[in-house]
């Protein structure tokens, strides 16, 4: 999986999309092209990006596309990763040196890849792990029941178990699609700058950052209008992450 999605990043980094709204908008609709070709993109895409970027994700023969659904493919619910305390095993012989831990409420694997590229592109070094956690509930309280009992608990679990010397957590993402919200109000209210400096400060003040989430959102057809919620019935399901959880690092 990692190999795909370092390939679909370096594609996108050199569509040269400083603006983080901009590429989250690019990657977003990368992933949903493995799904629809219907012109409600295309409209999306007027809304949000630039000419030049829109005719690049355009091309029938832009890679990107392929990439996703290989990513997407590989992202499979694994029964063995459902366990918080098997995770956070994994996660102690995989990092070292971790300095701090910021949870995001509702993060899918189109937002960590979107930040890992941002860091990137800002001079940070950056990876996401081969690790994710399956949240079979897909909500929140299936991970706060293992570990933590809220969100800012389980950052400061998370933080303890993996010596790490600050945490924080943000909340505000999970509820801006929990009661189901049009994709393009969805991509139009997200507080990327918010997010965004908020990982930057952490990074200004220690070297690593730890970013995971609680588990990711669906995005559905209702009629011919595409909403993002979390989580959904399988039926009419476009992309399915309300049971992924992934794992970014960052450092300086």
């Amino acid at each position: 999986m990692i190999e795909y999605i370092e390939k679909l990043v370096n594609l996108v980094m050199n569509l040269d999309i400083r603006d983080l709204r901009s590429l989250h908008v690019t990657y977003l609709l990368t992933f949903l092209k493995t799904k629809l070709t219907n012109a409600y993109l295309n409209k999306i895409a007027e809304s949000f990006l630039l000419y030049k970027i829109r005719i690049r994700i355009s091309d029938p023969f832009f890679d990107g596309v392929k990439l996703a659904s290989r990513i997407i493919a590989e992202l499979k619910p694994n029964i063995n990763l459902s366990d918080v305390k098997n995770i956070i095993n994994l996660l102690r012989k995989n990092l070292k040196d971790i300095d701090a831990v910021f949870v995001i409420d509702c993060f899918s694997p189109i937002e960590f890849i979107t930040y890992l590229t941002k860091l990137r592109l800002d001079s940070f070094e950056s990876k996401l792990l081969d690790i994710y956690f399956t949240n079979v509930g897909e909500v929140t309280r299936y991970l706060t029941s293992q570990a933590g009992e809220s969100i800012r608990g389980f950052s400061e679990y998370l933080a303890n178990l993996l010596n790490t010397k600050h945490y924080d957590k943000y909340s505000y993402f999970d509820k801006l699609v929990h009661e189901s919200i049009l994709i393009d109000d969805f991509l139009f209210n997200i507080s990327h700058q918010n997010i965004y400096s908020r990982i930057l400060k952490i990074l200004q003040t220690y070297d690593s950052i730890l970013i995971t989430s609680d588990h990711g959102y669906d995005i559905i057809d209702v009629n011919g209008f595409i909403y993002v919620t979390h989580p959904s019935p399988s039926k009419g399901s476009i992309l399915k992450f309300s049971n992924i959880a992934m794992y970014l690092v960052g450092w300086r």
